[in-house]
């Protein structure tokens, strides 16, 4: 890979990379996932628009909630979040755009969090606390057994 190639940068966040690292260190995708998923991250022309008329009004709040909503409906909050990357590269320090960062990955978070399922049910989870401590009483008294046999021995 040459160091002006095309394909140092993630297609996910827009990062370098160096020659060295197997995921990208911002967003996480492996390197040899770089390729499908640039050819599968096909923006929407809703989404174009809206930047494009976001970029024009930045200071106005709404349009960058319309922007958001929209991306969100689209399930496009990783291209969105990479356009403001791009945006704050270039505009180092953006108040805006480092709040709509902030504001994607919380909800991202969030998404992601209400999509987890819990590993084990609450029922489960006691039965298998109770089973634990049967356990331990069980060997507790195994273990008293076998001081008393050896006392009663001498």
């Amino acid at each position: 890979m040459e160091a002006g190639d095309s394909s140092d940068a993630c297609p996910k966040c827009g990062r370098r990379r160096e020659r060295w690292e197997r995921a990208c260190a911002r967003c996480g995708l492996a390197v040899e996932r770089w390729a499908r998923f640039a050819a599968e991250a096909v923006e929407s022309p809703l989404l174009s628009s809206l930047w494009a008329g976001v970029v024009d009004r930045w200071d106005d709040a709404a349009a960058h909630d319309r922007l958001l909503s929209a991306a969100s409906d689209a399930d496009a909050l990783p291209q969105l979040a990479r356009r403001y990357r791009v945006y704050l590269a270039s505009h180092a320090g953006d108040a805006v755009a480092e709040k709509r960062l902030a504001q994607i990955a919380t909800l991202v978070e969030t998404a992601a969090r209400m999509q987890a399922s819990r590993p084990v049910s609450p029922r489960t989870s006691r039965a298998l606390w109770l089973a634990g401590y049967a356990v331990a009483a069980l060997l507790l008294a195994a273990s008293l057994w076998l001081v008393f046999k050896l006392i009663a021995r001498r």
